[in-house]
């Protein structure tokens, strides 16, 4: 039993209707203060063995009523008055409501669905997003601060590149968002551990028409920043091309002669480089075990062998991070074992 506070807009899109219906018993009365208060109460489904009873009671006051108002006027709004019911009439003299028009920036779109105020446009330099916004919850008790990240500019986002907007973030906000065209479940998950809320497009009414060429100009300082100055992503390779010369280098012969009987065989080494690579340089465990073809589970016991072969003079070319990330840092693997890319001259060897 609760007396409902406020109400927040979580702007999400994938719910799925219960499989249970239930009737509902209302009534209200008034406080000790005088004030009105609705009672919603919740009865057991019909499967039930028991006698229908109250299962979830909640309340209302006058200023949730009206919000709630609001907010069942702008979900069905071609509901109409029921039986015996007539329609408000609006004050006279009043003008008639104009349709709304929602804004076409992804980040825009979202503060005005959430009820939040921009604050500030932050610098994107360093960042593949393409926009990154602080906004804020004024109300007392629900709100607080917002970062918001706009990933919409890319065709295929990676670790990386959230856990660099995460790391940028300012300082004390509250919540995160992160606005994508569509995210792996894998990633998804690193992000909502990260406590951000992943929204797509889908969620904000936005179609696959944003997904590229929408400009989103975000002051930043004086200069304007615009999502068509952006690139689209490198294509990520099928296999890197060097795997052979690493598994073949002195480098990595004289690593694997000095672990000894403590390590992994060829094929996995191959396969777990190259699924990384895959994966734009990280991954969660999980992806990488699947795009290498192991067993579910199997990799995070060789990791310590792995990191023994590929981590040369205490250097993290194969590395662990947080959420279960693992990535590889590409300039180190190619310098640690000098390794040539097929269009590189041996005279440019790292």
């Amino acid at each position: 039993m609760a007396v409902i506070r406020a109400f927040r807009h979580e702007v999400k899109g994938h719910g799925t209707r219960h499989s249970t219906d239930v009737d509902c018993l209302y009534f209200h009365f008034l406080d000790t203060g005088g004030s009105r208060v609705l009672q919603l109460s919740t009865l057991g489904s019909d499967q039930r063995q028991s006698q229908p009873k109250v299962s979830q009671t909640f309340q209302i006051g006058a200023e949730g009523a009206a919000e709630l108002r609001q907010i069942l006027d702008r979900t069905f709004p071609g509901i109409r008055p029921g039986p015996g019911e007539e329609p408000a009439e609006p004050p006279r003299g009043a003008s008639p409501t104009p349709s709304v028009v929602e804004p076409e920036d992804p980040i825009d779109r979202f503060i005005d669905r959430a009820g939040l105020d921009k604050v500030d446009d932050l610098s994107t330099e360093g960042s593949r997003a393409q926009r990154r916004v602080v906004a804020r919850d004024d109300r007392p008790y629900a709100g607080g601060d917002w970062y918001i990240v706009d990933f919409t500019n890319l065709q295929a986002l990676r670790y990386a590149d959230v856990e660099l907007d995460l790391r940028s973030a300012p300082p004390a906000y509250q919540r995160a968002a992160v606005i994508v065209n569509d995210v792996s479940e894998d990633l998804q998950e690193f992000l909502v551990r990260a406590h951000a809320d992943v929204i797509r497009l889908a969620d904000l009414g936005l179609t696959a028409r944003h997904r590229r060429g929408l400009v989103s100009e975000a002051v930043v300082g004086t200069s304007h920043v615009s999502s068509r100055e952006l690139v689209a992503p490198p294509q990520i390779p099928a296999t890197f091309h060097e795997t052979e010369q690493l598994l073949r280098s002195e480098v990595y012969l004289a690593q694997k002669a000095r672990a000894g009987r403590a390590t992994v065989d060829d094929a996995v080494v191959r396969g777990v480089v190259n699924a990384v690579v895959r994966t734009g340089w990280s991954g969660s465990i999980m992806t990488v075990e699947r795009e290498a073809g192991l067993a579910p589970g199997a990799l995070r016991p060789m990791l310590p062998l792995l990191r023994r072969l590929l981590n040369v003079d205490g250097y993290e070319t194969l590395a662990l991070r947080d959420g279960g990330v693992l990535a590889i840092d590409e300039n180190l693997l190619r310098q640690q074992f000098g390794l040539v890319s097929p269009a590189q001259p041996e005279g440019d060897r790292l």
